[in-house]
């Protein structure tokens, strides 16, 4: 792992301080690495508890998530060495289940029957194992919700899981969700691999970092865009923070990892050449449209879609 890991990324910021619903993971040994955003349901997880301090059942769940997948990677892929990505995922999994069980609220006094629309700490969960190999990046993303896993590479931005809603359309982001990790039911963590090659960026996020963008070519635009504006990848961080801040209106959670680019100016020559076709092609046509313009929009998506959908399962 350490030699094609360069760097990794972290943004967490709360719309409200101290009352963040999103957390975050990340591990590496010496064969496979892990990395994960987490966003607790405020919605279904509104309720809180003094057991929690007064804290919501949405921001336990994420943090209980967090750790639960930071640990099972722990127990699974010890420094000395690897495990395969569908035994990591089922540890995970079985990991939430046993810390979700032992975190679950007691039974408050007087409580009425709850409706089967709400669920005992809720959260969605985006991760992705990575294991550089030669030449090429194996990744394994396993979600539940609509967090994401994203690819960026030279030949552009990638989505790698898929929502879970009914809407499958990666253009549209405020469709509900029907799949969380919960304390209710054993997790239902969807999969999907793929193997690309090197160099690559492999992120997870939730929804804050990029559901304030008006169609997905404009999220790609502002990593890149920040990404050639700084000097090295702590500046990247802090600029990449801010601009997602401008126009997030939730907490935002994010953790990237770079592979094979051994440099930051590095990375961005690699990176650079898409940034100027992304420009051209899609970033300079959307700076001319009335803000409330969605169908020009939606145009210009159907012909980003093809490459940026490559790797969602269908």
């Amino acid at each position: 792992m350490q030699h094609a890991l360069d760097f990794i990324l972290r943004l967490n910021a709360e719309a409200r301080e101290g009352l963040g619903e999103d957390s975050w993971c990340y591990s590496f040994a010496t064969e496979l690495g892990m990395i994960g955003a987490f966003d607790g349901c405020g919605g279904s997880g509104a309720r809180k508890h003094a057991f929690y301090s007064g804290h919501s059942e949405a921001y336990i769940a994420s943090r209980l998530c967090a750790g639960a997948f930071f640990d099972a990677f722990q127990d699974s892929a010890p420094l000395t060495g690897g495990c395969p990505a569908e035994q990591l995922v089922s540890a995970c999994a079985a990991y939430c289940s046993r810390s979700f069980d032992a975190y679950r609220p007691p039974a408050e006094q007087g409580a009425r029957l709850r409706s089967s629309m709400i669920t005992t700490l809720p959260t969605t969960a985006a991760a992705a194992a990575l294991r550089p190999d030669g030449n090429a990046l194996s990744v394994t993303a396993f979600w539940a919700g609509d967090s994401r896993v994203y690819l960026l590479t030279p030949e552009g931005l990638f989505q790698l899981s898929s929502d879970d809603s009914d809407d499958m359309d990666p253009f549209d982001t405020d469709a509900p969700i029907g799949n969380t990790v919960n304390a209710d039911r054993a997790p239902k963590l969807n999969q999907a691999s793929c193997r690309i090659p090197l160099p690559a960026i492999a992120l997870t996020a939730t929804d804050g970092c990029f559901a304030y963008y008006a169609s997905p070519m404009e999220f790609e635009g502002a990593l890149l865009s920040t990404l050639l504006g700084a000097s090295c990848a702590q500046a990247w961080e802090q600029t990449l923070y801010e601009r997602i801040g401008s126009v997030a209106g939730d907490d935002y959670t994010m953790v990237l990892a770079a592979f094979g680019f051994r440099t930051f100016e590095g990375l961005k020559r690699a990176l650079a050449p898409r940034y100027r076709y992304l420009y051209e092609n899609y970033l300079s046509k959307i700076m001319e449209l009335p803000q409330d313009d969605v169908a020009a929009r939606r145009r210009l998506w159907e012909e980003y879609r093809a490459q940026y959908c490559k790797y969602i399962r269908r």
